[in-house]
């Protein structure tokens, strides 16, 4: 249920809502029954969605084993319009291919990162628009895909087997032995440094996690430190050279168990930094519940971090963001935009309109960002203005131009007491929501986008006035960025 409402309101919302129609969906479950079930839940939660309450023949299947021909399930997933929803277990999990996928639902937990990074792979591939839109007639492009994570498969640990630094070939010491071999004073460079990832690792999943974050925040108020301090201290000490040289348990080893005191010392803290590299299960009793529905903060400090370190890079190269930066006083062409946004998805398709918003919103805890919702043009180039300024702290809160619009024209109509004409004002009311979406137009961008309008507006104003209201209007309209 919490998906099916995510679809249009959080993942798609600028797509015209067609249920038969959603994006394509993988499903891993735990087993084939439990794919069985998956597949009910499916049926009763969507067949709501459409006339007398009947779901449409291949909307959902289930891709296992046990399903039959498996190649031409698979082979209809890629190129059938109405096989939305594929539930399976592992068969989809490596080297299938299919490219309209656009939604890895996570309905198991994984804890190889070989196989993990398999399956999210699942909904890397990219697609033409125009193969897109022959299985999904309601999208416009595949800029991304989305993980959703019904059971904390992106916060649960992830092992690959690593060679030891002496290089023979065996594996690390896992936790557990390794804080034994620490407190009978194996104090060794490997060790420690060993210590310093496991205890880096354990503190990053668990400061960004929005169900078990409160198991860090108990370990740092009863033990009185994180383990990315301890982490931290023993990196610092190696880089400073201050240790001395480890050469035997037998040997005098007080600075370097000094260093790990606080967790070594104390049994409860290495008990709970145990409990804690195991990871927790939610009890929720016989019936799922919801526990959260969002997207991973921890994946949106990334992203933002990289797009904004993409705007600095670049502030001097690309017209609008020198513009924004600078604080010229100049008003932003539509081409203008379109080459911002243009280089922004040549560096990374996720670098969509939304998709920028989406996770400034995610990391918003001050109220300072607007939710965009499906009544706006969320992919407005408009809102590319805002969302820059934002980002070079040239403004305060991130809104879009949609706010406010009536007013500005208002103004604008009102300039100086002149007067316009009923017809005068349609017209600039019509050309006023073209810039609104999409940046300042000129009189040549006008007739290539609505010649009807421009051949109105020309002989309304005539053209040499007409380039100046434009530019006027521009001005106006686009005041607040």
């Amino acid at each position: 249920m919490a998906y099916k409402k995510a679809i249009y309101e959080d993942l798609y919302p600028s797509r015209e809502r067609k249920w038969e129609y959603i994006p394509k969906t993988l499903i891993f479950a735990k087993s084939d029954p439990h794919a069985n079930d998956i597949v009910e839940i499916v049926e009763k939660v969507f067949k709501v969605e459409f006339e007398n309450g009947k779901l449409p023949k291949n909307f959902v299947k289930k891709i296992t084993y046990t399903a039959g021909d498996s190649n031409a399930l698979i082979r209809d997933l890629r190129t059938e319009k109405d096989f939305r929803i594929a539930v399976t277990v592992t068969l989809v999990a490596t080297g299938t291919d299919v490219k309209p996928l656009e939604v890895v639902l996570f309905m198991k937990d994984v804890h190889s990162d070989v196989l993990y990074t398999q399956m999210k792979g699942r909904g890397c591939r990219v697609i033409s628009d125009d193969k897109l839109k022959e299985v999904t007639p309601n999208a416009d492009t595949k800029e991304c895909y989305y993980i959703v994570d019904a059971v904390g498969v992106t916060e649960s640990e992830k092992y690959i087997p690593k060679p030891s630094p002496d290089g023979s070939g065996k594996k690390n010491l896992s936790l557990e032995h390794l804080l034994e071999r620490l407190a009978h004073n194996e104090v060794s460079d490997e060790n420690l440094m060993l210590l310093r990832d496991y205890c880096s690792t354990i503190n990053r999943r668990y400061e960004e996690s929005v169900l078990f974050g409160r198991h860090l925040d108990y370990f740092i108020t009863n033990f009185g430190f994180a383990p990315r301090k301890l982490a931290n201290d023993i990196n610092t000490a190696f880089a400073q050279g201050t240790l001395v040289e480890y050469i035997s348990p037998s040997h005098d080893n007080s600075m370097r168990m000094g260093l790990i005191y606080c967790l070594i010392g104390n049994l409860q803290a290495r008990n709970k930094l145990l409990e804690m590299q195991r990871g927790y299960l939610v009890e929720t009793g016989d019936d799922d519940k919801v526990l959260y529905a969002g997207f991973s903060k921890e994946s949106a400090k990334t992203y933002i971090e990289n797009f904004e370190k993409y705007l600095e890079d670049h502030k001097d190269d690309i017209e609008a963001l020198r513009i924004i930066y600078n604080s010229e006083d100049k008003v932003i062409t539509h081409e203008m935009l379109m080459e911002l946004r243009d280089r922004l998805l040549s560096e990374s398709r996720q670098y969509g309109v939304y998709q920028i918003w989406k996770n400034y919103k995610l990391l918003d805890e001050q109220g300072d960002v607007e939710a965009l919702d499906g009544k706006a043009n969320v992919n407005a180039l408009t809102n590319l203005i805002q969302i820059v300024r934002y980002a070079y702290k040239k403004s305060q809160k991130l809104t879009s131009l949609i706010n406010g619009y009536a007013s500005r024209f208002s103004l604008y109509c009102g300039q100086n007491q002149r007067i316009l004409t009923e017809e005068q004002k349609d017209i600039m009311q019509q050309i006023a929501e073209y810039i609104i979406n999409d940046g300042a137009i000129t009189v040549m961008e006008l007739n290539e986008t609505d010649t009807e309008l421009w051949k109105k507006a020309v002989k309304s104003f005539g053209g040499k006035t007409l380039a100046s209201e434009i530019q006027t209007l521009s001005k106006f309209i686009l005041k607040v960025a």
